[in-house]
């Protein structure tokens, strides 16, 4: 028999869970006492949805607890003070450790109902993964995903426990979970719980215009959180213990992406994708966070549209987080997820291979197929598709890869400057004195062209000091050194050293400079040419060619020609060209039998992992 006269059946030592008697939701009358007799006020510690939230100290005990009072504008309202009431009664027994224990409950001298609670401390789920989300490394240190779980797996059980006494919460979200300091987890917030046979007394929802964020639990107009609704608690049908699992899969998947289930906005736009369902795979929403299968499996179990298609109770929800939080995986269940991961890769694949297909479908493709190996290592058919995959390229190129080539040129063009440099004034320091043997003519004109060397010099160590090479710059040292070639041609005219300087370094550039730059390079240094051969052809030259009979005759202009000397001058200084020219040549293929050898290097590795059975699906390389 109970304390209030009705028949009740107690369970025995030993008996099921589902032996517990059911939650007696009746509303009745709270006794109406003073309660500053009793508690003694020490502060506030927040507002709820229906009154205020004080820390008290209980004379009687001596101990602290928090008293919940119905907000002086709805004290008179009958229909709070009765769910006031049914509060107050069900949390009270709701006998769990994560559910915190109510104390006292009753009515004070001024009309306003009341009840008092233990006090618990720490910080809500929704604050934890807020912080994370923000990347706090102190959250993240005190708050990994295995404890988070852990915590997880303590809140479904304390769901489970209310379903099998009759109650369902309907309003379960992070902001209602707290996380103590010495690993205590508390369910919160039981305003809008429902009575397994009791009246409804919670009104149909309304959120027009409201954001998110105040779109919170609230008296008498709401029944819930938009962002953790299930579809059919969204639409105002009559829900069940499903409708919490699902919620518990909505603060799942929010552990898991540090991201709402049903996503931001306001809150009409959120309830509509509520009533609407969304997708409720994490690995879709944050694929860099690497997400477990299991728990991706258990986010889309508990989150499924229809509620009979969801995860039977909240603690078959914690059986599974348990299951993986202890090592245990379903090699069963992996193929499942391996074959659908398969699936999707081969639709994407097949979508990249249409033409005008964007890059997206084979990115898909390969994280698709690659996901199906790493849950089913042992399946031919997906190791197969991903080395058909990886040994097929795309049809057009990603940025990431043109940009990385882009950057790779600027890299090796910046790396041939200090040649470059050490070049130019290597040159000068073996021609200079053999030009002055010759005997000079015109110094001013040796001085111009050495000049003009120097200031390619300059212009290679700018672009060398500024730490970046770009197109512009570029071609402004392309201009420059075109016309320190175009000067090189005041010691013996345009036809003799200037075109085998220009044809090196015009073969040099182009290796080594962006792609937009091949014409211009070609322009500028034919030029080099074109311009002393036409101030030759007009008589505005130093050097003057004349054609006398079958042979070409060449009159001096910076300097002497001295017979035999100069003819030495000339072919030593071709020869210097020559050999910087093979140096380079030499250099540079060097450079790329290291890239190509690197190249076979990682291409037999990769062979290496391929099972011998997928081996025939590799496609060599084009010429």
């Amino acid at each position: 028999m109970s304390h209030d006269g009705q028949d009740e059946t107690l369970p025995r030592v030993g008996d099921a869970v589902s032996a517990q008697p059911q939650i007696d939701g009746a509303a009745t009358d709270l006794v109406t006492y003073p309660p500053a007799e009793r508690y003694e006020e020490r502060g506030e510690l927040g507002v709820g949805g229906m009154g205020d939230i004080d820390l008290c100290r209980d004379r009687t005990t001596g101990r602290l607890v928090a008293r919940k009072t119905v907000s002086p504008a709805l004290a008179t309202d009958a229909g709070v003070r009765a769910r006031f009431a049914s509060e107050a009664r069900v949390q009270a027994q709701l006998e769990h450790p994560a559910i915190v224990p109510v104390y006292d409950c009753g009515v004070d001298d001024g009309g306003r109902a009341f009840f008092t609670m233990k006090r618990v401390r720490g910080q809500t789920l929704a604050d934890v993964i807020e912080a994370l989300a923000r990347g706090d490394a102190d959250a993240a240190e005190r708050h990994g995903r295995h404890r988070l779980l852990t915590a997880f797996v303590q809140v479904c059980r304390a769901i489970d426990y209310a379903h099998e006494r009759g109650v369902v919460h309907r309003d379960l979200k992070p902001a209602n979970v707290m996380l103590g300091p010495y690993g205590e987890v508390y369910v919160l917030d039981w305003g809008l719980a429902k009575v397994r046979g009791a009246p409804d007394r919670n009104a149909t929802l309304s959120f027009d215009g409201l954001d998110v964020a105040a779109a919170q639990t609230q008296a008498g107009d709401v029944f819930g959180t938009p962002g953790y609704m299930s579809p059919e608690q969204a639409r105002g049908d009559e829900v069940d213990a499903r409708s919490d699992v699902y919620a518990l899969g909505a603060i799942l998947f929010e552990i898991l992406t540090l991201a709402p289930l049903h996503g931001g906005g306001t809150a009409k736009a959120v309830l509509a994708r509520a009533k609407k369902g969304v997708d409720p795979r994490p690995s879709r929403r944050t694929p860099e966070r690497d997400i477990p299968p299991e728990l991706e499996s258990a986010c889309i179990h508990a989150c499924a549209y229809d509620p009979s298609d969801r995860t039977e109770t909240a603690g078959e929800l914690a059986d599974v987080i348990e299951a993986f939080l202890a090592g245990d995986r379903d090699m069963e269940l992996r193929r499942e997820l391996a074959a659908l991961h398969l699936s999707r890769a081969r639709e994407a694949a097949a979508k990249a291979t249409v033409p005008g297909a964007t890059l997206d479908d084979r990115g898909e493709a390969l994280a698709e197929a690659g996901r199906a190996i790493a849950l089913a290592p042992e399946d031919e058919h997906a190791r197969r598709l991903l080395v058909e995959l990886l040994t097929r390229p795309p049809q057009s190129t990603p940025h990431e890869v043109t940009d990385a080539l882009e950057r790779e040129q600027s890299h090796s063009h910046m790396r041939s400057l200090p040649r470059v440099a050490l070049s130019f004034l290597g040159a000068w320091v073996v021609v200079l004195p053999a030009l002055l043997g010759l005997g000079v003519r015109r110094p001013w004109l040796v001085g111009l062209s050495c000049a003009c060397w120097l200031v390619s010099v300059a212009a290679n160590t700018f672009v060398l000091l500024r730490g970046r090479s770009t197109v512009w710059t570029q071609r402004a040292f392309t201009s420059v050194t075109a016309i320190a070639v175009m000067t090189t041609s005041v010691f013996y005219g345009p036809l003799v050293i200037a075109p085998t300087i220009a044809a090196v370094v015009a073969t040099a550039s182009v290796l080594q400079m962006h792609k937009q730059n091949r014409v211009f390079t070609a322009v500028a240094y034919a030029l080099a040419l074109a311009v002393p051969t036409a101030l030759v052809l007009t008589g505005h030259h130093p050097v003057h060619i004349d054609s006398i009979g079958q042979a070409i005759g060449m009159w001096p202009g910076a300097i002497d020609f001295p017979r035999g000397y100069s003819l030495l001058a000339v072919t030593a200084a071709n020869a210097l060209v020559i050999f910087a020219a093979a140096r380079y040549a030499a250099r540079y293929r060097d450079s790329m039998s290291h890239l190509a050898l690197q190249n076979h290097l990682q291409s037999w590795q990769l062979a290496q992992l391929v099972p011998s059975d997928a081996r025939p699906s590799m496609r060599p390389p084009a010429a």
